[in-house]
């Protein structure tokens, strides 16, 4: 519960999330995802009117990448 909502935190990854908030609406809010995985689909919701960027967010010097050691 949070400034007076019921909220529910449900573990997902990147792409089910989004694809899930694209196609049914659902979940409302996204707080993370790598989005280059779904960049174009994204942004093609975000054109319709589906979705909204809420915030940009590690807008310079992110890195997406697979570390091995």
């Amino acid at each position: 519960v949070g400034y007076g909502c019921d909220a529910e935190l449900v573990a997902g990854d990147t792409v089910p999330t989004f694809t899930s908030m694209i196609e049914k609406g659902q979940p409302d809010i996204a707080p993370e995802g790598w989005l280059n995985a779904v960049k174009e689909p994204l942004d093609k919701a975000v054109k319709e009117g589906k979705l909204v960027y809420a915030a940009p967010a590690i807008t310079e010097g992110g890195t997406e990448s697979w570390w091995v050691p």
